[in-house]
């Protein structure tokens, strides 16, 4: 791994790293808590069947999102995008698909889900990590299941994907499982905004921005302490990244 980082001291990173956690509940995510506050009438519109159906969206999309960066990464090059094009992309679709109601909204998940996912292979990079790796695509799976901005479920899913753990499929289907049922409570509060035309294509590209923007904010986290794990082998970059976030509450 070409790993690069400032020539800061350990403790100094993982300070920083709370930081930029706690952080992550900028303006733009407290603006999304704000909307789904205000839409909670609104989640009567969804039928109570439907979760289930969404979950089944979600996990598929995600399925998607992980078979998609295979093909891509066949590619002869990976297009230069700039840093902010995913971000961009997933507002635009969010915009377009809540623009049409819950139909349209359901249709552009997973399009959002792949765009987050690509992304966050690209900040995987940033921290010196192949993409195309395995254990690094995992690691992009599990970025999903670091909490939400619509939810008040801060469950906050650390653990990094060994080598040991065997990388088959049944641990890839896992940690999807695991995901997407993360997921469901945001996308819920997302579908719901969205379930009225036009309202829907403000709040769906507004929550949208906020949706990429904090998890990328997770996947900077989550790679730049992996970063840390490997060129700290005698210190436990995990607990006390933990333990920075106990001693801000």
């Amino acid at each position: 791994m070409d790993a690069k980082i400032p020539a800061v001291s350990y403790h100094f990173q993982i300070t920083e790293l709370a930081n930029q956690y706690n952080e992550a509940e900028s303006v733009i995510i407290k603006l999304a808590n704000f909307a789904g506050d205000k839409i909670e009438g609104l989640l009567k519109n969804i039928p109570d069947s439907f979760e289930s159906e969404i979950q089944k969206v979600i996990k598929k999309g995600l399925e998607r999102a992980y078979d998609t960066s295979e093909v891509i990464n066949k590619k002869p090059f990976l297009p230069n995008v700039p840093n902010y094009f995913h971000k961009t992309a997933a507002t635009l679709s969010g915009a377009i698909g809540g623009a049409t109601g819950l139909p349209g909204a359901i249709a552009e998940l997973p399009i959002t889900l792949t765009t987050m996912f690509s992304s966050f292979q690209r900040i995987s990079e940033q921290y010196g990590f192949d993409r195309s790796e395995p254990e690094v695509k995992l690691e992009c799976l599990k970025v999903f299941s670091m909490g939400g901005p619509l939810t008040s479920d801060d469950d906050l899913d650390l653990s990094f994907i060994s080598a040991r753990m065997g990388l088959n499929g049944q641990v890839v289907s896992n940690i999807i499982s695991a995901a997407s049922k993360n997921l469901i409570a945001v996308i819920t509060n997302k579908l719901g905004a969205q379930t009225v035309p036009i309202l829907g294509a403000m709040t769906g590209a507004t929550l949208n921005y906020a949706f990429v923007n904090y998890y990328e904010e997770m996947a900077h986290v989550r790679f730049r302490l992996k970063q840390l794990q490997l060129l700290h082998p005698n210190s436990d970059p995990l607990s006390d990244f933990i333990q920075a976030l106990e001693e801000k509450i």
